[in-house]
């Protein structure tokens, strides 16, 4: 008895999958044959192109491509490049042995910081040098360059030209040996250009320039006609996995883990200002 059960109620479950040609379920099926042949051209950002849809009745093997209305959408890349016309320098000082001591457990081993006022000899020279007083951050909590867990500090500032760097670094480095008990142990230089919205501007105009070649490329493929904009977002680039920014915050400062890497194309010849756009234009 529970065999011939379970045999009526898989031909049960069976009909009602399936239909039949002549039962009252015949535009249900229909209906559901039409959203299952719903096939989706789509772009890399998982956009809809074209969708081919099966009306009531028809056979698949029939079916005509209708338009959606979501559009194209897709990725824009551009840059911008200006000579830089100043600097953000960050100055890391630690200990000038960096085994002598540090964070450990162990007897003998002491937790030591920098003090800011060992730091104003450092501060003062800074001023002396044209550097603007309200430029100069600094950080006694610092990551100390070694990696051995002591006290350092950071000094950060903005350096108003891009000449005149290296005989900075050189003159600081002995400065610190003289004046403090520490090193000079990191230098580091991000060029910068003051305008820098602009140069943004720019950026941003060539990756609406590219997107819409994109999606002229892919309208032609989908024998679509490309329409005006209808949405538009930015994109953290390439180096976004690392929590990198793009844009003019890529200039603003330096980051503390990767240094220069917030921006790998500057130089002092040259700061590149990169935009990546995701623009949706209509279609029909």
């Amino acid at each position: 008895m529970r065999i011939a059960l379970l045999a009526a109620s898989f031909l049960l479950a069976v009909s009602v999958a399936c239909g039949s040609s002549d039962g009252p379920d015949d535009d249900n099926r229909a209906q559901g044959s039409a959203r299952g042949a719903n096939n989706l051209i789509t772009d890399g950002g998982g956009q809809s192109l074209v969708r081919s849809v099966a009306p009531p009745g028809m056979s698949e093997d029939l079916q005509q491509p209708t338009v959606t209305s979501e559009g194209i959408t897709v990725t824009g890349y551009g840059k911008a490049t200006e000579q830089p016309n100043a600097a953000s320098i960050q100055l890391t000082i630690s200990g000038s042995d960096p085994f002598s001591s540090g964070f450990s457990s162990s007897p003998g081993f002491n937790i030591s910081f920098i003090e800011p006022e060992e730091l104003e000899p450092i501060v003062a020279a800074l001023k002396a040098k044209g550097v603007p007083g309200d430029s100069i951050d600094v950080n006694t909590f610092a990551q100390d360059t070694f990696g051995t867990g002591q006290g350092a500090a950071a000094i950060t500032f903005d350096w108003p030209k891009t000449d005149g760097i290296t005989q900075l670094a050189e003159d600081l480095e002995e400065l610190v040996a003289d004046e403090t008990e520490y090193m000079l142990s990191g230098f580091q230089v991000l060029f910068t250009v003051k305008d820098c919205e602009s140069l943004e501007e720019q950026a941003q105009e060539v990756a609406i320039d590219d997107a819409r070649k994109r999606a002229e490329r892919l309208a032609g493929l989908a024998d679509l006609n490309l329409g005006d904009i209808s949405g538009i977002a930015e994109g953290g680039g390439a180096l976004a996995i690392y929590g990198l920014p793009q844009g003019c915050a890529s200039i603003d400062e330096l980051n503390p883990y990767f240094g220069t890497a917030a921006n790998p194309r500057n130089s002092p010849d040259e700061v590149t200002i990169e935009s990546t756009l995701t623009v949706t234009f209509a279609a029909e």
